[in-house]
């Protein structure tokens, strides 16, 4: 694969799931001034290896993604001053450990920095061994990253830690999302089961999403970090108190437990869980997540805990489960009035007469004055779908149901207030 290389214009190049020998990867230096999105994914350690010597050479690079490497001293080095392009990045996980801890990684740094200069050969740029001082002071800290807007990673390897706050290293990071992908994972897990509960622990082993430490620049960089930050998406246990310093945040997606077994013990631990989350009338710093306008959650459950946190919600998604919690909120709950979406993309649960329920939660969620309601397959009517002339629901002084008889009268309602109603995938 060495004849690659000829590609001088290449400026995409995925290879997902491919083992290259050390040459071939080291000769690909001639796309530096080209490429700007790489995937490479592979199960040979000597790819692994050649993957980060190569990286100094592709300085237009914009999206990385290396599912395979973990984010450690060295790749944070290669980074910060070989790709500052870079804006969209997704790793293993993160590997960086305290402040003072370094030594051992920079030394690999080191040895890695005289590899790149032979691997760049004449396409890739000259590195200059750094004077003491300059090497010490690396030594004692990581440069920011200053252009990456989106961080992607899959889940943690026995071993990974992150050490040090990573928000005040990505002072533009706007999206970070954390085990998002199953596949990903169920990739790891197949050698490493223990990854599912190693990601959902992550912060209580790490300092991933800690706050800053005191010193006043570094506080600094936190706080903009902090204001920069707009999606999170991570397991539903890491939503502490602690987080609540993530004021910035407009949407929230919290992931189910892969792992999660239905079980008296499971579900009496999700409950002590949601009593550790930040109660908004507690405290003079007032809603954490005033600006939240999208919130993504797996159970019902989870939404009633959530949405006194969150006045200015517009979307609200429920990916797993719901039940009689979605009628009690759509009833008496506490709803915003700012809330205009939702969407069911679980499954019904204990509900005995789901036609019956369905019927109730629609003119409970139309007299709050939701404005749309997006619905899965069999998610409301046990396996079959809406019918595509049943998607508009029109009040006035009553509700015209969708072919399940009359409903109860809606006094409250506008004559002509209207509750869509549409099928996900249809559209």
């Amino acid at each position: 694969m060495v004849c690659l290389s000829s590609l001088t214009r290449l400026t995409r190049a995925n290879f997902r799931s491919c083992d290259f020998y050390a040459d071939e990867v080291e000769a690909w230096t001639t796309w530096g001034p080209c490429l700007t999105r790489l995937e490479m994914s592979s199960g040979w350690q000597m790819t692994l290896d050649a993957v980060p010597l190569l990286l100094p050479s592709l300085r237009a690079l914009v999206e990385l993604d290396l599912p395979d490497h973990c984010l450690d001293t060295p790749m944070w080095r290669r980074l910060t001053s070989r790709l500052p392009a870079l804006a969209v990045a997704r790793f293993g996980w993160v590997d960086l450990p305290a402040e003072g801890g370094e030594e051992a990684h920079d030394e690999e740094g080191e040895e890695g920095g005289e590899e790149e200069a032979g691997a760049g050969g004449a396409g890739g740029p000259e590195v200059l061994a750094a004077p003491d001082g300059e090497a010490a002071q690396r030594r004692q800290e990581l440069q920011p990253h200053r252009g990456l807007r989106v961080l992607r990673l899959d889940g943690p390897w026995e071993g990974d830690k992150c050490g040090r706050p990573l928000l005040p290293l990505l002072p533009a990071l706007e999206e970070l999302r954390v085990g998002e992908d199953a596949a990903a994972l169920a990739a790891i897990a197949r050698d490493d089961p223990s990854v599912y509960d190693r990601l959902e622990r992550a912060l209580l082993h790490s300092r991933l999403l800690a706050p800053p430490p005191p010193p006043a620049a570094a506080a600094s960089a936190g706080t903009a970090a902090a204001r920069s930050l707009r999606l999170l998406v991570a397991p539903r246990l890491w939503l502490t108190p602690a987080m609540a310093g993530l004021g910035s945040l407009t949407s929230l997606r919290l992931l189910p437990s892969p792992a999660a077994v239905a079980s008296a013990a499971a579900f009496d631990a999700e409950v002590v869980h949601r009593g550790t989350w930040p109660d908004p009338r507690v405290g003079a710093g007032g809603v954490p997540w005033a600006g939240l306008a999208e919130l993504d959650v797996p159970r019902d459950l989870d939404a009633a805990a959530l949405l006194p946190l969150f006045p200015s919600l517009q979307r609200l998604t429920i990916s797993q489960s719901f039940g009689d919690a979605l009628l009690a909120l759509a009833l008496a709950g506490p709803l915003p009035p700012s809330l205009r979406e939702l969407t069911l993309a679980g499954e019904l649960k204990n509900v005995p007469h789901p036609e019956s329920y369905r019927r109730e939660l629609l003119v409970a969620l139309a007299a709050r004055g939701l404005r749309r309601l997006l619905v899965t397959r069999g998610s409301l009517m046990a396996g079959r779908g809406w019918a595509r002339e049943q998607r508009g629901l029109r009040l006035a002084g009553g509700l015209e149901q969708l072919g399940a008889g009359p409903a109860p009268p809606v006094r409250s309602l506008a004559q002509r207030s209207v509750l869509q109603v549409a099928e996900l995938g249809d559209e």
